[in-house]
């Protein structure tokens, strides 16, 4: 069993840090990513007044977004995935799925 997970690309972090924002699910996600016509690591650090552009986005799921920018929440999520032998998936639409490794 591996001892410390693999880095991920700054993408897929950014991904998985978008995922773990509670309120935030995959149609708010293209939403966001559409508004901006962003990429997942711009859209990260979208600054309040850019992620209140996005329709349906409240208060609760901007304050996430703010968040999750310090990458903790996803370095953490890694780590333990890494630690069950699971291994991360992502589709070309960006849905993640995981598997054990």
């Amino acid at each position: 069993m591996p001892d410390h997970a693999p880095p991920l690309s700054d993408e897929a972090s950014a991904l998985l840090a978008l995922h773990l924002v509670p309120g935030l699910g995959s149609k708010l996600t293209s939403a966001l990513l559409e508004r901006l016509r962003a990429r997942r690591v711009a859209a990260l650090k979208a600054g309040p007044s850019q992620l209140f552009e996005v329709p349906y986005l409240g208060h609760k799921v901007v304050e996430g977004i703010a968040a999750a920018r310090d990458g903790k929440s996803a370095a953490a999520e890694v780590e333990l995935l890494a630690k069950h032998n699971v291994q991360l998936l992502i589709s070309w639409r960006g849905q993640l799925s995981a598997r054990p490794g």
